[in-house]
């Protein structure tokens, strides 16, 4: 792959409030030594790389460590991300936990995590996984591969990268580092799946002749009316569409709030030029959309091909029970006038 292969843990320089376990911990290279970081607040973990090569001629630096992701909790938990930074700069690449392989991509840095081994408790049972975590309902462990530009690094020294959990909410998600892998080594035979996934080019499945998108069609921001209050999700805008496109990592996303959040057309406006500014060909999509919400007759989402047409509420001061709102028919009558090219689903 004309990269540096480096042991990505050398040794551990800092652990803020993150928890140290120092007999066995569940991993896949049965570690007798683990750090824990949970989207609190206040964990990180930071830790120096083997030395860097010199005069090799590589063009980028791979670095491989063992580590483990989990929901920490049988009961639902805030998703959350955890940023990865090099020498506590600016975060590098965000992932989240995961219980399937997957790569990260940001400019010309990649992150791909190999999941190895998976641990998931049955409906109404929690798994106990070692001293720290007790309760737990799904666990990944496996291989990460962190892909630098050697460029970005110093020949003949070691890196320092950290870990920091990022969340607006106090979640027990975890990230875990192992440090002390003895027992069971990172084999060459572990290695070339994720080498090859790391350092090829970003590509897509493909199902029969066609090519796989994933995305998420109903998302909600904590964005209220006008901008002001609460909306139905949680986070702003820019943090739904970052989310998406960086952590989640999805190929489209389509903020669909309800008609109530709109104050009016430059409302809906507002929110549609912000969808515009997140849009990247052939990286990350985002559809023009809003819910229509009724008691009466139920909720529709709408997407539109192009950001210039309006947002169709569900009637006078978006009223919802029936009598004093538009039916279905009422809403594909207006788009029809509209010559709008939209798509409506119920749910």
């Amino acid at each position: 792959y004309g990269i540096d292969l480096v042991t990505g843990v050398a040794q551990v320089a800092e652990y803020s409030q993150a928890t140290r376990c120092r007999e066995w911990v569940a991993s896949f290279t049965d570690s007798r030594c683990g750090y824990y970081a949970h989207q609190n607040g206040s964990d990180f973990i930071q830790w120096e790389t083997a030395p860097i090569p010199s005069g090799t001629g590589a063009k980028d630096v791979v670095f491989v460590f063992s580590m483990g992701t989990g929901y920490g909790s049988p009961l639902p938990q805030p998703s959350g991300q955890f940023d990865l930074l090099l020498n506590n700069t600016e975060p590098l690449i965000s992932f989240r936990v995961t219980k399937e392989s997957l790569t990260w991509r940001k400019g010309d840095v990649a992150f791909h995590y190999w999941v190895k081994r998976l641990q998931a408790a049955p409906p109404n049972v929690v798994l106990c996984l070692d001293s720290h975590i007790q309760q737990e309902s799904m666990a990944s462990y496996g291989i990460g591969f962190l892909k630098i530009p050697k460029s970005r690094l110093k020949e003949g020294q070691r890196a320092i990268l950290r870990v920091a959990p990022k969340n607006r909410q106090t979640s027990k998600r975890w990230f875990k580092l192992d440090v002390d892998t003895w027992a069971r080594l990172i084999l060459k035979a572990d290695l070339d799946d994720g080498l090859a996934a790391v350092c090829a080019p970003a590509q897509h499945p493909m199902a029969s002749e066609f090519h796989v998108f994933f995305g998420d069609l109903h998302a909600h921001s904590g964005d209220g009316i006008g901008g002001l209050g609460k909306g139905c999700g949680t986070g702003t805008m820019d943090e739904n569409y970052l989310y998406a496109r960086d952590v989640a990592p999805l190929d489209f996303c389509a903020i669909a709030e309800h008609d109530w959040q709109m104050a009016d057309q430059a409302d809906w406006q507002r929110r549609i030029e912000k969808a515009d500014e997140y849009n990247s060909d052939g990286r990350f999509v985002t559809l023009p959309s809003f819910e229509r919400t009724s008691l009466a007759y139920g909720h529709r989402n709408v997407y539109y091909a192009e950001s210039k047409w309006p947002f169709f509420s569900s009637g006078p001061k978006n009223a919802i029970v029936a009598g004093q709102c538009d039916t279905p028919a009422d809403l594909w009558r207006k788009l029809r006038e509209a010559k709008a090219r939209a798509i409506t689903g119920a749910h």
